[in-house]
């Protein structure tokens, strides 16, 4: 099998130093693209017309220590399917949980900072945007913050922030109750929760694997899949209301048993009012560690019922059980397709986004999509970037309300695109930030 330059320690440091590089381009703050050269591997390209960033330096030594530090897997359980679990209560336990508010009333009344305004006339590497009730937020990661407002019609300066100092954030998702954050650089997840108009952190989650690059929250089992991009792993989290509804040994739909509800729901000292101004805590259940994934740079998975696919950085796409990632089928990509970034299904066919070939060359940078994934390897697949002018590099793809949204990054006045698909023809294609 073709291995994509990212699969492998040292490959890895150079993608992360590649990034490095890319995020202090922003300082220099030019209105054009340039091109950035490391040891003789392929080029990575930097626009470099957004805001200035606050980003926070990380030397290359730092880095390969995160690349390197394994992943606790004392108390872990190893399947014979390669995925390793761990559900011990003491070894969730290392994962440490900060409670930052537990009384938001109070919090909210002591919120001096509210609301916060974004200082920025534009956005710089957008990755992800979310409609969560009536309020949408856009995850403005190389301006490390994520960004919310009432409409889609307004300009970018007048949206405000969510509170905390994230780096390089990546996703949000929420339940209609807690909001989590992938505080990617920081290695964690920063829990909110809203209070009246405001938006509180109430719980920190540190050492979540290497650089959290993508959270979805399941309706089905009621769950935070938070994704682990540089370790294969997948940490899972539930509220504790939700967790104590479960009983110990929860059956998932296909019949495995999970031990995620194992652990203790202790609540930390403290009763909710009688307004109900305290917080929700939420709790770490269960990580899953797919092997095969270790020490490759994943950006995303896909929850399809009951399976998960993986855009692997190994040439691959992973279909797998939910239930315990079980490896059902692997799907073969051809060499100007291994840098996937997401995987989404519309309609009848499957649409791919695409950041690199297999040399990290992002002149290959492309949205295609397929009727069957097993097409990919042959090339039957349909390139539909000319449609969104192409040039830049699309990300992640999110549908709400039947309308489907897509971020993109290099090149200006692209940066968010809205689409609708009938019968699997594109529609009403725009530009929207």
């Amino acid at each position: 099998m073709n291995q994509a330059p990212f699969d492998g320690h040292h490959a890895t440091i150079l993608m992360k130093s590649n990034e490095l590089f890319l995020k202090n381009c922003h300082k220099l703050n030019l209105a054009f693209i340039f091109v950035c050269f490391f040891g003789g591997f392929a080029p990575a390209i930097c626009l470099t017309g957004c805001s200035n960033s606050h980003i926070p330096s990380q030397s290359v030594s730092a880095i390969e220590n995160s690349i390197d530090s394994p992943s606790d897997t004392e108390d872990s359980v190893s399947a014979d399917n390669g995925v390793t679990i761990i559900s011990d209560p003491s070894s969730l336990a290392q994962k440490t949980k900060t409670i930052v508010h537990e009384d938001l009333q109070k919090a909210a009344a002591e919120d001096d900072a509210f609301p916060i305004a974004n200082t920025y006339g534009d956005l710089c590497v957008p990755t992800y945007i979310n409609k969560i009730g009536d309020t949408y937020f856009l995850v403005d990661c190389y301006h490390n913050q994520v960004i919310y407002h009432d409409n889609l019609e307004d300009p970018i300066w007048q949206w405000n922030v969510l509170p905390g100092e994230l780096a390089m954030p990546h996703t949000i998702s929420s339940d209609g109750t807690v909001y989590l954050v992938d505080d990617t650089e920081n290695h964690r997840v920063v829990v909110y929760e809203k209070y009246e108009d405001h938006f509180l952190i109430t719980q920190t989650f540190d050492s979540i694997g290497s650089r959290p690059h993508f959270i979805q929250y399941n309706e089905a089992d009621r769950t935070f899949y938070v994704w682990s991009s540089m370790t294969g792993e997948m940490y899972l989290f539930q509220r504790e209301d939700v967790a104590e509804e479960d009983s110990s040994e929860r059956t998932l739909a296909d019949g495995v048993l999970s031990h995620r509800a194992s652990a203790e729901n202790t609540l930390v000292d403290g009763t909710p009012d009688a307004e109900g101004s305290y917080y929700t805590p939420v709790k770490l259940m269960e990580i899953r560690k797919m092997n095969k994934l270790d020490n490759i740079y994943v950006r995303s998975f896909t929850i399809m019922d009951d399976e998960v696919y993986f855009v692997s950085g190994n040439s691959t796409i992973i279909r797998a059980k939910l239930s315990d990632f079980t490896i059902l089928e692997e799907y073969p990509v051809p060499a100007e397709l291994a840098g996937m970034i997401q995987l989404t299904k519309i309609d009848n066919m499957y649409y791919l986004t695409i950041s690199t070939d297999i040399t990290g060359n992002q002149d290959f940078a492309t949205i295609i999509r397929a009727k069957d994934l097993k097409d990919l390897i042959s090339g039957d697949y349909e390139d539909i970037y000319d449609s969104f002018v192409g040039g830049g590099t699309p990300y992640y793809i999110s549908e709400i309300n039947g309308t489907y949204y897509m971020t993109e990054h290099r090149i200006p006045g692209h940066s968010l695109w809205s689409f609708r698909v009938e019968k699997d023809e594109l529609k009403d294609i725009t530009a929207i930030y």
